[in-house]
This record gives structure tokens, sequence and C-alpha cells, in this order.
């Protein structure tokens, strides 16, 4: 009889992983190509995010016309992790624009943006991963990241590999949140909290990262930053970093 009770309970264990198998081999062939669609959808529509942050935008997006003005030629810019391009309106004429996105669901959208926008911005979109963008060194004259470097999987190496691909001389022109300097602040242990929804809502990894730092230690000769707190943010995105960093 204790035999027979061993074999069930075996027989029971081994339904269990069964069904688990199943579980995960539908969610990685249908609900995670389901969640990838919601995800790009839901970002889409999301107005509060786009209008966010919209007068720092235009002071960081500044340095771009400035920039094009000097140079005195169209500028070919990567934008990372651009989702379904919300900056359009702040980029000059003419710009020549990739948009990076691991997210192919983002290219529609980013097409109905574009005729929605009474900018003339060239652009193409690509489907890659900041950590392994796939373009040659030293072809941008500038790349952006606005709200992006908290969704990657490695800060470092994708900071790298912007910095590779632009020309020499080339502008990294970022506006990002940071994590709470003081740990100890009410600040931080919200930002701590709300990290489970800032992943399933903007795709955000983690929003306590040193992304002053790890822009400090990436390798640029020159960096340029200062820390904004938006009037209008929530208390876990009341810090930020904006600024320029040149290759």
């Amino acid at each position: 009889m204790e035999n027979i009770g061993v074999q069930i309970n075996l027989y029971k264990t081994g339904i269990i992983f069964a069904i688990l198998d199943v579980i995960c081999y539908v969610w990685r062939s249908v609900g995670y190509r389901c969640f990838r669609r919601f995800y790009a959808w839901n970002i889409n529509r999301e107005t509060y995010m786009k209008e966010l942050l919209s007068e720092e935008k235009l002071y960081v997006f500044q340095f771009m016309h400035e920039y094009q003005e000097k140079a005195k030629t169209t500028l070919t810019v990567l934008e990372v992790g651009s989702g379904p391009a919300v900056n359009l309106t702040f980029y000059p004429q003419n710009t020549k624009l990739i948009c990076l996105d691991p997210n192919s669901h983002f290219a529609g959208y980013i097409e109905e943006n574009m005729k929605k926008c009474n900018n003339a911005v060239e652009i193409d979109f690509v489907q890659g991963f900041a950590e392994d963008i796939p373009f040659e060194c030293e072809l941008f004259d500038a790349a952006v990241c606005s709200f992006v470097l908290c969704t990657v999987n490695d800060i470092g190496r994708s900071l790298k590999e912007i910095k590779r691909v632009l020309k020499p001389g080339g502008k990294l022109v970022f506006l990002e949140h940071v994590t709470a300097k003081d740990k100890c602040s009410w600040t931080y242990i919200l930002q701590l909290a709300y990290i489970p929804l800032a992943w399933l809502i903007y795709g955000c990894r983690s929003i306590v990262r040193d992304t002053e730092k790890s822009v400090r230690d990436s390798g640029f000769s020159d960096v340029q930053m200062h820390c904004v707190r938006p009037k209008c943010a929530p208390l876990w995105l009341n810090t930020c970093v904006m600024g320029i960093a040149t290759k």
C-alpha cells in the first residue's frame, strides 16, 4: 500500500509539472506576444506621459536645433527605445530619425503619429535592443534617450553601444529619471514599491538606478547634466537628470 501511495503522489506531481509546462508554453508562444501588443497600444494611448516634462524636453531638445544650425546639414539621429515616437514634435525640421525599439508593434503607431505631426522628419523603424544596436560604428550625429535607460537590461552596455554608433564628437541627448539620493526618504521607499507596477505599465525594469553615475562612467569625453524636479510629476518621478554627453 505504501508503494501505491508513493506512485500516486508521483503521478500527481507529474501532472502538476505537465500543467505548468503547458502554461509556460502557452505564455511563451501566445501570452508574451499578446502582452507586447497590449503594451505598445497602452503606451501609445497614454497621454499623461506624453505631456509630462514637456518643458524639460523643449529645453533639452533645443540643443538639437542649435546643433543642426551649427552643422548646416541634416542630422541623422538614433532614438533608443523610441516607443511610438512621442518626441517627434521636438526634433528639428528635416531630421533623419531612426527609431530603435525591441517591440515591433510600435512600428504602426509610429506611422500614425508621423502623419499627425507637422514636423518634417524622415523616420525609419528598426527592431533591436540598446545592448546590441544593429548599426555600424560612427554612423549617427546624435542619439536620444528619453525615459528609456530604466527599461534596458544592462545600462552600462547600452551606453557603450550608443557611444559606439556615434560619430566622433557626436552627442547623446538624454532626459531620465533617477533614484532618490536619500535612501531613507519617502521618495525612495515609494520608488521601490512602484517597481512592479512600473514594469507592468511602462516596461520599466528599475526606477532606482543611479543613471547619473552610469552616464558619467560610460566613457564620453564630456558630460554636462543637471538635476530637475518636475512640478507636476508623481513623487517617484520627481528627480530627473537631463543633459548632453559628447563622444
